[in-house]
């Protein structure tokens, strides 16, 4: 059976979307973040500073209560190796805050386009008289 280009590459990429998002999920995933947020935490700039703090308390609860009786300073001296690679760290520190900012924007309110008019509220119902 053969499968058009389009459908092959349309599959192939639900199965990477769905890798990368296991890849997320994973409590290794999100030690790595803390342990990557924490150091960035040290000397953020002062735009980094919130989003920075605010990301690894994220990933801190993620990790608790996903794990709650993980051993944080042993997982972290066994992750550390994999982020000894500056490019490498940057790389998963980048998911990270890409991850928490998708997470973040899903619970912000979405605002009007500047220059759209606002939306109309429903009319009050009517009050039925007699009942």
């Amino acid at each position: 059976m053969k499968l058009p280009i389009a459908a092959t590459m349309i599959i192939a990429g639900t199965l990477a979307a769905s890798a990368a998002q296991a890849e997320t999920t994973t409590a290794e995933f999100d030690v790595k973040c803390a342990m990557i947020l924490n150091a960035s935490s040290k000397q953020p700039t002062a735009e980094q500073s919130e989003s920075v703090k605010a990301g690894l308390l994220y990933y801190v609860g993620r990790i608790d209560s996903r794990t709650p009786v993980i051993d944080m300073g042993k997982e972290a001296q066994r992750l550390a190796p994999s982020l000894e690679d500056s490019k490498a760290a940057a790389a998963h520190g980048a998911k990270c805050m890409q991850l928490f900012g998708t997470r973040m924007a899903a619970l912000t309110p979405k605002q009007p386009a500047k220059g759209a008019a606002p939306a109309a509220k429903p009319a009050p119902k009517k009050k039925v008289e007699g009942r």
